[in-house]
């Protein structure tokens, strides 16, 4: 997607929309404060500025840990942009305030797992970014066929805790983490027969 097209449907004439969001692959969502994008290997270098101006605490919400610099950048190095799918939502003076990255796994390539990890900057939050971006997640991960969808958090992340729940994931708590999984396959199986 085009740097004029986000500027566009980021603008002040951008209709919010209420209905929760299903994109088929996220090419350009609109929101009336953001417009969410997928990201390739030409925004590397933003998805690190963005991840390197979290302070302390948004860290380890984000990293379940606090992580030093250099961690982030070789974190940040080492994303398949090829493989994995990232997110940005985008504010509308076009900075980068939120990331999504689903990392695709799987035996022989077949990327049958997947795991999300979301950030949003401080003053970018309570809009829905993050919930927007998961979806994201969850409808690529959909189209491409994933089976388990699955994030960590820890558990006193109370917006994750409640995204989570939104879309119907199965918690497990250990040593003060939470992880929540939702199986894709059962998702769909439910959807086919009901359609019936």
């Amino acid at each position: 997607m085009t740097r004029a097209f986000m500027r566009a449907a980021a603008g002040a004439g951008a209709s919010p929309r209420t209905a929760p969001v299903d994109p088929a692959a996220a090419h350009g969502i609109a929101r009336q404060d953001y417009v969410v994008t997928t990201l390739d290997e030409s925004f590397r270098d933003e998805v690190l500025a963005h991840f390197l101006a979290l302070d302390a605490d948004e860290r380890a919400l984000r990293f379940g840990q606090t992580v030093r610099d250099p961690t982030i950048e070789a974190y940040v190095g080492g994303i398949p942009f090829e493989r994995d799918v990232m997110f940005g939502a985008y504010d509308t003076r076009l900075r980068l305030v939120g990331v999504g990255h689903l990392a695709l796994a799987g035996q022989h390539d077949a990327r049958d797992e997947s795991e999300f990890g979301v950030s949003v900057e401080r003053e970018a939050r309570r809009r829905g970014i993050a919930m927007t971006l998961t979806q994201c997640a969850l409808a690529a991960a959909r189209e491409r066929a994933v089976e388990t969808f699955s994030l960590h958090f820890s558990s006193g992340n109370t917006a994750m805790h409640r995204i989570a729940c939104a879309t119907g994931m199965t918690l497990q708590r250990a040593f003060g983490e939470v992880q929540g999984v939702l199986d894709l396959r059962a998702c769909a199986g439910g959807r086919n027969a009901n359609a019936r």
